[in-house]
């Protein structure tokens, strides 16, 4: 894993980012995630972290909304220099959905849904 001094906490108006424990955490907010909030999330996230290749827990709970192609893109060209991805659901039923989703887009990385933060951190951190 590269590690370079990193800003602590990236924010803009879709997402909040940060590094702990050499995981990449992101947490989306409220919003309905089209392709163009996507690929605007992507390219601040690479450049937040300026080359370093992280596992990441992307906590998806209080979106709204993800369209097709959003998803397309995230699950593709959405996972630049990320190792692995843990995504956090609210309910049993976004699990189900979720891991449809996973099953149809096969994204390139290593990617699991969980309810439960602590063991999305479990399962990231055995990438480390």
């Amino acid at each position: 894993m590269i590690k370079n001094d990193l800003p602590s906490v990236f924010e803009n108006d879709y997402i909040k980012m940060w590094i702990e424990d050499g995981v990449l955490w992101a947490e989306y907010k409220e919003i309905i995630l089209r392709l163009k909030e996507a690929k605007k999330i992507v390219s601040d996230r690479i450049i937040f972290q300026k080359g370093a290749i992280y596992p990441a827990i992307a906590d998806i709970r209080k979106i709204k909304y993800v369209d097709r192609e959003a998803n397309e893109y995230l699950s593709k060209e959405g996972n630049a220099i990320l190792v692995c991805v843990a995504i956090i659901v609210e309910s049993h039923v976004s699990e189900i959905l979720g891991n449809f989703y996973l099953r149809i887009n096969k994204p390139l990385l290593p990617t699991k849904l969980f309810r439960n933060v602590e063991k999305a951190k479990a399962w990231v951190e055995s990438f480390i």
